[in-house]
Formats: C-alpha cells, sequence, structure tokens
C-alpha cells in the first residue's frame, strides 16, 4: 500500500476527507454568514447600513474564513475525536481570517462595514464554530450528568443493567485527567461510575478537575474508600517519589477494592519493554520505582550500529541487554552462555522481534580460555557486557572454588580477550556485595572491579575502556526473593524471612539493563558506576505486600516466619564505603565512584591471583579471609556482630 503525504497527495473522491469538505464547507458558510448577520443587526440599532452591500461583502467575507479555514488543516479533523488543541486551531485560524478581513476593510473606500462589526462578527463566528465542531461532547457530558443523577426510578436493578464500579482515581496529573476524559466520553459503554479524587496536596480538597471533586489527600484513602464504597482504586501517580507511591500501594491494598495502575503513555513509549496502560498490580509496583529512560543529553552514539558481545547472555540481567541494545540499531550481537534451552529462547525473541539482526550464539563457558579466545577472534565485538557470574550467595558459601573460578578467572579470560581483540568498551556487572564483603560471592565481585581497574595497567597501549557498573538487588531475577516469595505464597506458605530486620535496594531488571547501557556509553575508563537505588526496601514489608498483591491477608491466610540469617548474609547492603566519593555524571541516575582502593601494584595484585586460582580452595579453608588477602583486606565481624556465631 502506498503512503499518503497527507501535504501533497490528493485523497480519493469517496475518502472522508471530502464528504467532509463539502460538509463542513457549507456549514461554515452559514456560521459566517450566521455570525456577520448577528454583528450588522446589533451594529443597525445605532447607525444606519446598506443591507444590499453588506450581501455582497459577506460573499467575500466567507471566501476568505474559509481559504484561512483549510489552510489551517480545520477540513482535515475528525471532530468528535479532537482534544482542547483543535479548539485552540479554530480560534486562531478565525483570529487570522478576521484580522485578514479588519486589514481590507479598513483600506476601502467608502467602507463597507464598520469596523466593529467586522471583530463582533468574527467574534460570533468562533463562538458558533467552536459550538458546532463540540456539540457532541456536551450533548454527551449533558447525557452522562442526566443519567448520573439517582433517580429511584433509574436503578440499575429496575433497568437491568449492572450495577456499575464505583471508581476512585488516586492522582489529579495529565494521565488521570486523560482518563476521565476517555471515560466521560465512552460513560454510555463502560462499567465505571467515576467518584472522584485523592490528591496529594492537603489545600485542594474539595475543587474540582474535570468535572469530579478532590474527596481528600493520601490519609484519607481508607475512609474515602469506605464512605463512598468504592470497588475499584485506580493509582495514576508516575512522577510520585518511590516512598509516596509505596505508602499508595500500602494504603490502598488495606481496602476491600480492586486497585489497578494506569502507566505515562509518554513512558510506555520510551520504554523497551511496556506494559499494559492499565493493569492490575505487579511486583515491580511494590518498589515504588519509575521506568528510566535514555537521558536526553546523553550521547549514545558509543553503542550504536556497534557489534556487541554480551556474557551471560541467557540469564535474567544479560538477556535484557540483548533486549534494550535492539533499541541501538547494532550491527551485530553475539550472545554467550553455557545455557543452552534458556539462549535458545533468547534467540527465539530476536527473531520474532528483530528478524533483520545478525545474531551469532556461542555456547561456552567463560572459564575455558581457549573457547572465549575463538569467540573474540571470530567477531572481534566492539563492545562487550560481562554480566556472567555465579551471584547465590549461600551456595557459593559451600563452593568457593567454582566462585573464583567463573567470578575471577573466567572474567580474566572475557576482559583479557577483549583487550587483545580491541574491543572499544568494556562494562563488568558489579554488585553492592563487593562493598565490605562478607561473603566469597561479594569477595570474588570486589577482586571483579580490582580486575577491570588494574588490568588496562599492565596493558597500558590497549585501547579498551575498562568499566564497571554497580547496582543492588534485581527485582524477579534469577535467585531474587520475588521468585520464592510468589512460590510459597502459591503453595500456601509460609513465606519466610531470614531475618525481619534485613533489608535491601531494589530495582526492576529493564532499568538495570538500561542504565547499564547508558553507563557504557559515559565511561572514559577505569570507571565505576553506581546506580541511584534510592531507598532500602524492608524484606518484611515486601512479604507482607506480595500476599496483599495475590489477595490474601498476612499472618491469616499465609503466615510469615523467620528463618535466621545464613552464611555470608548482611542485615543491610551498602553502595559504596564511607571513604569513597561520589560525583554527578549527565544522567541523574548515574553516579561515578571515586573508590578508595588498597595501594597494590597491578604487578602484584595479578601474582595474587594466579596463587589464588592455583589453589583448590575448599569452604574449609576460611576462603572469604583468603580471597580478601589478595588486595590486603581482612573481614571485619565487628562491623556485622551477626556473623560472629557464623
Amino acid at each position: 500500500m502506498a503512503v499518503v503525504d497527507y501535504r501533497k497527495d490528493l485523497p480519493q473522491a469517496d475518502n472522508l476527507y471530502w464528504r467532509q469538505l463539502v460538509t463542513w464547507t457549507l456549514l461554515d458558510a452559514f456560521t459566517v454568514v450566521l455570525g456577520y448577520a448577528i454583528a450588522a443587526v446589533v451594529r443597525s440599532f445605532t447607525a444606519d447600513l446598506d443591507f444590499s452591500e453588506i450581501v455582497r461583502y459577506v460573499v467575500f467575507i466567507v471566501c476568505v474564513n474559509i481559504l484561512v479555514y483549510h489552510y489551517f488543516g480545520i477540513y482535515r479533523r475528525i471532530w468528535s475525536q479532537t482534544s482542547g488543541y483543535g479548539a485552540y486551531r479554530l480560534i486562531q485560524s478565525n483570529l487570522i481570517a478576521t484580522a485578514l478581513i479588519f486589514i481590507i476593510d479598513f483600506w476601502i473606500r467608502p467602507r463597507v462595514l464598520p469596523l466593529s462589526v467586522v471583530v463582533v462578527g468574527g467574534a460570533f463566528t468562533t463562538v458558533l464554530m467552536v459550538i458546532s465542531r463540540y456539540r457532541s461532547r456536551v450533548v454527551k457530558v449533558m447525557q452522562r450528568q442526566f443519567t448520573s443523577l439517582n433517580f429511584p426510578f433509574r436503578t440499575a436493578s429496575s433497568t437491568g443493567a449492572p450495577a456499575k464500579q464505583h471508581t476512585l482515581i488516586v492522582g489529579i496529573d495529565l494521565v488521570a485527567q486523560m482518563l476521565v476524559l476517555r471515560l466521560n466520553m465512552q460513560a454510555s459503554s463502560t462499567n465505571f461510575n467515576l467518584i472522584g479524587y485523592i490528591d496529594e496536596a492537603h489545600n485542594r480538597v474539595g475543587m474540582l478537575v474535570e468535572g469530579l471533586p478532590i474527596l481528600g489527600c493520601l490519609d484519607d484513602i481508607l475512609e474515602v474508600v469506605a464512605h463512598y464504597r468504592i470497588d475499584l482504586i485506580v493509582i495514576a501517580l508516575p512522577n510520585a517519589t518511590g516512598s509516596v507511591y509505596r505508602r499508595v500501594i500500602e494504603l490502598c491494598q488495606q481496602t476491600n477494592a480492586k486497585v489497578r495502575i494506569i502507566s505515562d503513555e509518554v513512558d510506555q513509549i520510551q520504554t523497551a519493554t511496556p506494559r499494559m496502560l492499565i493493569r492490575d498490580l505487579q511486583a515491580e509496583d511494590l518498589l515504588g520505582r519509575r521506568t528510566i529512560a535514555t537521558h536526553p543529553t546523553l550521547d549514545t552514539s558509543p553503542v550504536e550500529n556497534k557489534s556487541i558481545l554480551v556474557t551471560g547472555a541467557a540469564g535474567s540481567i544479560g538477556s535484557e541487554i540483548v533486549r534494550q541494545a535492539c533499541k541501538h540499531v547494532p550491527r551485530k550481537l553475539i550472545l554467550v552462555d553455557s545455557n543452552e534451552s534458556n539462549l535458545y529462547e533468547v534467540q527465539q525473541w530476536l527473531k520474532l522481534k528483530h528478524p533483520q539482526l545478525e545474531v551469532a550464539l556461542e555456547l561456552a563457558d567463560i572459564r575455558h580460555e581457549e573457547g572465549i579466545c575463538r569467540i573474540f577472534d571470530a567477531h572481534a565485538p566492539q563492545v562487550v557486557f560481562h554480566a556472567a557470574a555465579y551471584k547465590h550467595v549461600p551456595i557459593l558459601e559451600e563452593h568457593p572454588r567454582e566462585a573464583l573460578t567463573t567470578n575471577v578467572y573466567g572474567l580474566l579470560n572475557v576482559a583479557r580477550s577483549a583487550m587483545r581483540s580491541r574491543a572499544e568498551r568494556f562494562v563488568l556487572i558489579s554488585t553492592d556485595k563487593a562493598v565490605a564483603p562478607s561473603s566469597v560471592m561479594g569477595a570474588t565481585k570486589l577482586l571483579g572491579e580490582y580486575i577491570v581497574e588494574k588490568l588496562p595497567q599492565l596493558h597500558p597501549n590497549a585501547k579498551t575502556l575498562m568499566t564497571c557498573v554497580r547496582f543492588g538487588n534485581v527485582l524477579a531475577s534469577r535467585g531474587s526473593v520475588i521468585p520464592l516469595f510468589t512460590s510459597q505464597i502459591e503453595l500456601g506458605g509460609p513465606v519466610t524471612v531470614t531475618d525481619f530486620r534485613m533489608a535491601r535496594y531494589f530495582m526492576s531488571i529493564p532499568e538495570a539493563a538500561s542504565l547499564v547501557i547508558q553507563a557504557a556509553c559515559l565511561t572514559a575508563g577505569n570507571d565505576i558506576f553506581l546506580l541511584r537505588m534510592g531507598e532500602q526496601i524492608s524484606i518484611l514489608d515486601l512479604a507482607i505486600r506480595m500476599i496483599r498483591l495475590h489477595g490474601l491477608r498476612p499472618y491469616q491466610d499465609i503466615d510469615i516466619v523467620e528463618t535466621g540469617i545464613r552464611a555470608g548474609e548482611k542485615i543491610e547492603e551498602v553502595l559504596h564505603d564511607e571513604k569513597d566519593t561520589l560525583c554527578d555524571t549527565v544522567h541523574p541516575s548515574i553516579f561515578k565512584l571515586n573508590a578508595h582502593r588498597a595501594d597494590i601494584s597491578a604487578e602484584t595484585f595479578f601474582a595474587r591471583i594466579d596463587d589464588l586460582l592455583h589453589e583448590n580452595l575448599q569452604c574449609t579453608d576460611a576462603p572469604l579471609d583468603r580471597i580478601l588477602a589478595v588486595v590486603g583486606e581482612k573481614v571485619d565481624n565487628s562491623a556485622y556482630p551477626q556473623y560472629q556465631e557464623i
């Protein structure tokens, strides 16, 4: 089907445009005549006018107006589906038409119309045109107001229609207003009876927005829901802070009303994995974090049209990096992982969503140096994201040897191959557990950060920009607490929390992947970037909210039990050492971290790494002390009294 340029191509004879053009032109001609006739009649009470001359002049006025309306595209609009912008264009076109007629009439001698008639006639014409275009909306509003009256003889039961859901909207910004406009326009065909709003500000209670009252502030949610017998709560707070958002959800979940979320439409367009506009609560909503799009001032050319390699591409983080990398139109994607089944699933997604993209699958283990070298020699990637790692803290406490060979030796293989193949950028995914590590997993990640810092010192002529991106827990990733809670709830409980005091930083998988890619664009080499994680979330509170999310009652329908802290775990994580300093970047959610590091040469560091990798480290060999000794650090249990018994 040929693409029609509405500025150049003429529509077909049976097109809506031609039918609308003829109909509205005749109606507008009549409207202009009527408007100026009213103005002339009003003016005739104070002055004598030659109406025969005026009639001939009105033909000219009609022609001027119709031409201006056509120029402003008035006849290309579907007025039953036009917003207030359409009224603005009507007013704008009439102002210009009136100004042209005013100027022409001003210079004509003898003057046919008094200038006051031109001005008043233009005003009447504008009003009449707006009324004619928006008449259907006015009628719908009147119908809605009439049918909403609670007459005894118009009850749902008497008419046979189902009772409408009493609906409360939390928020009054543009997203909420657009929802109200849509529901009002389709009031006869929807099952919603809009009751009013909840607003964050106390001083706006009692005011009206789109004809609906603001019934209370956030603290009044429970009272308003009970008083008005609310059946459905729609949360429309796309710009609320995390703490406010979580508080609103917690209050809404305490009611018997169904809770739904309305997303920002602009955010839906910018997000790589958009969700439904109006949807049920999901686990990510419990964090109160907003999806972060690419910052407008960020130069993304370093990852545009590049050959991109992702290790751990079948994992939760790696696969999302792959998906979001597609937004940057990569020349080629190289997916490296040892998980055959999940790698196949990612490949099928790429074939479905991006069939034109060149994709290379490499089933490989990053611990096999020869295989990794072969992959880099074959593909010569320009950008490398290293997401492959072991990350389950309790398991790695029992298998420190496997943690070292994957998280340290595997990283060395990939990083060295990237430098040897002259990759432009190398990005390591790190974790907050690398800060003052109390676990083998965290200690291996700390060594990984040192490797990224020290490796360029051994190869000063290498051009690869090496960087780390550090962040906290990722919601719904493999090994995350959310899938665990979900499965426990579905099995009837109990939900287990290792320690009721435990708290963690969380972000969603799409948010983390998006920021990792953007951090890759910011690096100048030898950087550590820290993602803005917001506030720590209580794991106990998260468990309670997850139970409520499933429509159940904590401690009544589903019990919550404390099982005791596991080896290597902390009560709370920290994102950086107190000696480190944070610097802002062009992206408000990405910080550059000037980390305090041990004074150790690159040669000494890698010699110690080599010695450590040749040891057959076992869980009985105080592995955490042995790993941290590489960089001259010691385990400080005094900072974590809960570990002294472990």
